[in-house]
């Protein structure tokens, strides 16, 4: 017997369209912060109705982690783009750069997801793994010693890192060089 596919209820899904909710949230949480991001002004900024989005996305929390990792997929990319033998100085900036960018984002899901064990799992898995490991590879190309342990190092810069920005702090140019002495001690 020959199963038939399960026919899609509803009309076909746009291209695009997530891609352009999960800028839009992304945008207005920069500018906004997200207790004043309403579902309502996604919409309006995606140039979709709210019933688009929470048929994809029934939970706020699904839809800032989707649009976390999505970004952290794309800089993750453009960091392993870069050649190796890059100065510390400049995988340094590349870090501060990109945790700067979406400091406030990442501070706020974190709050949002503070309670939701599977959340939080989305997040270590899609999120802080990957970006460990693209730092212990880095570090590995520039020479770091092979007996540190460097898993922990890179764990450790990243808690260290969005604490600060949990703080209020930036990632100035003045931490962003301690970073790099710290890192050349390490050679």
């Amino acid at each position: 017997m020959i199963k038939k596919e399960a026919a899609v209820r509803g009309r076909p899904r746009k291209a695009g369209v997530e891609d352009a909710v999960l800028e839009a949230i992304v945008t207005l949480v920069r500018q906004h912060g997200l207790e004043a991001v309403t579902i309502q002004m996604v919409a309006d900024v995606a140039g979709v109705g709210r019933q688009t989005i929470y048929r994809r996305w029934p939970r706020r929390e699904d839809m800032l982690l989707d649009a976390l990792v999505k970004r952290t997929a794309e800089k993750l990319q453009r960091a392993l783009d870069m050649p190796d033998g890059q100065e510390i100085e400049a995988i340094c900036a590349r870090i501060f750069d990109n945790l700067n960018a979406d400091g406030r984002f990442t501070c706020d899901l974190l709050v949002l997801i503070h309670n939701d064990a599977a959340a939080q799992l989305r997040f270590r898995e899609q999120i802080v793994a990957p970006w460990i490991s693209l730092v212990v590879q880095r570090l590995v190309n520039i020479g770091v010693r092979a007996d540190l342990d460097l898993r922990l190092f890179a764990f450790m810069l990243q808690s260290a890192l969005v604490y600060q920005m949990q703080l209020g702090g930036q990632l100035d140019d003045a931490l962003q060089e301690r970073c790099c002495r710290f890192i050349r001690s390490m050679l």
